[in-house]
């Protein structure tokens, strides 16, 4: 009969223990290129790692219609720019997609590259079933990077969470805002946006029932 003799590995014996293979941004748009995503998944990079995203639902497109308008309809040229769901780099590993940004006016208009987080004066993420991430994964990486505010919509609740006062550790301030209050960017008080105009209405089951709505339409 054969036998085999097992060792015990010494303490000071050097292991290699598995570990997460991270990206840089050059890599990652180098993976767009190559077609290693499908044409329509949304994928965004953050410190390193590949995030699949949750397909935008109903409520969470009407509400980035919805805040695109209500700034669009404010007195802001020349004052600040509005980018949609557009990447901001952050770092040489890092390209998230906020829903919404206002951004520091540039004659440019960003022409020869990307916003970088100096540039955000206003960050928007709409959540909804990603609600649990947005508030405890990318929030505070917001917020180490000193973007000095930003909300989430927060489609569960219907309600604006407005996060200021940045710090390595997370924002410091925040506020909250439902239906009928009006809210203002911190860097422009003078706009006032009702949160009436941002929040889309709940979905009506009998009304999705008749248009042949059904569940596999998952809000994010």
């Amino acid at each position: 009969m054969a036998t085999q003799t097992l060792t015990r590995t010494s303490p000071n014996t050097p292991t290699h223990a598995p570990r997460k293979r991270l990206f840089t941004r050059k890599e990652y748009h180098a993976m767009g290129k190559a077609g290693v995503f499908a044409p329509n998944e949304r994928v965004e990079l953050l410190e390193g790692a590949i995030i699949a995203m949750s397909p935008v639902g109903d409520r969470h497109s009407a509400c980035v219609v919805r805040l695109n308008r209500a700034f669009a309809g404010l007195n802001i040229a020349n004052r600040t720019l509005v980018s949609v769901q557009s990447p901001v780099v952050t770092s040489p590993a890092s390209e998230p997609e906020p829903d919404l940004m206002l951004l520091a006016f540039r004659d440019d208009l960003y022409d020869f590259g990307k916003p970088r987080p100096q540039d955000v004066l206003l960050l928007i993420e709409v959540s909804d079933s990603s609600l649990e991430y947005d508030g405890e994964v990318k929030l505070p990486y917001y917020a180490s990077l000193g973007i000095p505010e930003s909300w989430i919509a927060n489609l569960q609740d219907d309600r604006i969470e407005a996060h200021t006062e940045p710090t390595p550790q997370g924002y410091r301030s925040t506020r909250i805002y439902t239906r009928g209050d009006t809210i203002s960017p911190t860097a422009f008080p003078d706009l006032q946006i009702s949160v009436n105009d941002i929040i889309p209405a709940q979905p009506n089951p009998e009304l999705d029932t008749q248009n042949g709505d059904d569940d596999d339409n998952p809000e994010q």
